[in-house]
């Protein structure tokens, strides 16, 4: 991929992804994990606009985070 124009890319932080999709950080980071696309930038995740939109669209939103079972 390479970057013709000089345009910024739109990105969000993870905790403003989390707002986006109203989901806890740890589901973001969860998702990015999965399959999200993200960048890390220093110690900071940034998530293209576009392709949260792209990666949404095509049904890749990820099933429910499940939490394990407590050990007895």
């Amino acid at each position: 991929m390479s970057v013709e124009s000089n345009a910024p890319v739109k990105t969000l932080t993870l905790a403003e992804t989390a707002e986006v999709l109203r989901v806890s950080k740890s589901t973001v980071l969860a998702m990015i994990k999965r399959g999200l696309p993200a960048r890390k930038v220093g110690r900071a995740w940034r998530i293209p606009v576009s392709t949260l939109n792209d990666w949404l669209e095509k049904g890749q939103e990820p099933a429910p985070v499940q939490e394990p079972e407590p050990a007895r």
